[in-house]
């Protein structure tokens, strides 16, 4: 099985038109120069303007909710317990949705066209509620539950973005896995709570230089927007682990302390000078290399 769900010459030609199609509109060249385009990246994809997309998303949802409220009572016929229904509905739903995806996609050529997005979606919802029932049939902690949890929800997310070229399952994957090492650090390692801005800043940054070397690699070009995503994401959470207010009121939460308007957490000197510098150090650091993100990104973390 191909790893991506389309022809790499064909996501790379519907790219090339729509940036073309920005550029003509913003007169960056000329009508002769877009037709040349146009007729050189040609491709079977598609995608229809952003209103039709939405439009065919929401009909998509609509319509999967009839059918499964049509269908769902048939399985009360073969199986007793709810939960079990439930559970086997979901991960049926989900198989049904990864082969009417990928039909949809070899025979109609969908691309970001709404249809494709929503059974999308409704498939990792399905495998993911499927999963929430079985794990809630074992005798383990809530916290194992999460955990085992990531371990199943991660890896698909991760699929399904690089699959299906998805930048939201992108962005929850990338969530998931920081809830994870949270999730870690306040429940099973010694002193894991005072250490953890440190160990989300550590995190944050080695994400953002690994998407940084992988974004320069040609072959990965074709998910050039999921890294981008994931770079701001990364930015701005390098940030949030070190702000000296986010710091000190989970410290208040996960310590069960209570602080005094004139009292300061460990550190305090520390967390002010990383509120303050880091998003200067975004912005000295955004000239020096002409990176937009690192520009914008720092502008708007700026006090």
């Amino acid at each position: 099985m191909k790893i991506l769900a389309y022809k790499t010459e064909d996501v790379i030609n519907q790219s090339t038109q729509k940036w073309a199609k920005i550029w003509f509109k913003s007169a960056l060249i000329s009508q002769n120069q877009f037709e040349k385009i146009e007729a050189i990246c040609q491709h079977p994809l598609h995608t229809p303007n952003v209103y039709i997309r939405i439009l065919m998303f929401v009909l998509t949802i609509i319509a999967s909710i009839f059918s499964m409220a049509v269908f769902s009572p048939f399985f009360l016929g073969f199986i007793s317990e709810i939960e079990y229904v439930f559970m086997f509905f979901g991960f049926a739903l989900s198989a049904i949705c990864y082969f009417g995806l990928n039909h949809i996609i070899q025979n109609k050529k969908q691309y970001q066209a709404g249809v494709d997005d929503a059974i999308l979606y409704i498939g990792i919802s399905a495998f993911v509620f499927a999963m929430c029932m079985l794990l809630s049939k074992n005798t383990l902690d809530i916290n194992q539950n999460i955990l085992i949890f990531v371990g199943f929800v991660f890896p698909i997310l991760v699929l399904a973005s690089i699959r299906y070229i998805d930048k939201l399952c992108a962005t929850l994957a990338y969530f998931l896995i920081m809830y994870a090492v949270f999730l870690i650090h306040v429940n099973y390692l010694a002193y894991g709570t005072y250490y953890l801005p440190f160990s989300s800043m550590i995190c944050a940054a080695l994400v953002y230089f690994g998407v940084k070397k992988c974004e320069n690699l040609q072959q990965l070009q074709i998910w050039k927007i999921h890294f981008l995503c994931i770079k701001v994401i990364a930015l701005i959470h390098f940030y949030l682990s070190g702000n000296y207010f986010i710091v000190r009121t989970l410290s208040e939460t996960l310590l069960n302390v209570s602080l005094a308007p004139n009292q300061d957490i460990s550190l305090a000197f520390f967390f002010y000078a990383f509120s303050f510098f880091v998003p200067v150090l975004y912005l000295f650091y955004a000239f020096f290399k002409r990176d937009v993100i690192l520009l914008k990104t720092g502008v708007e973390l700026t006090p």
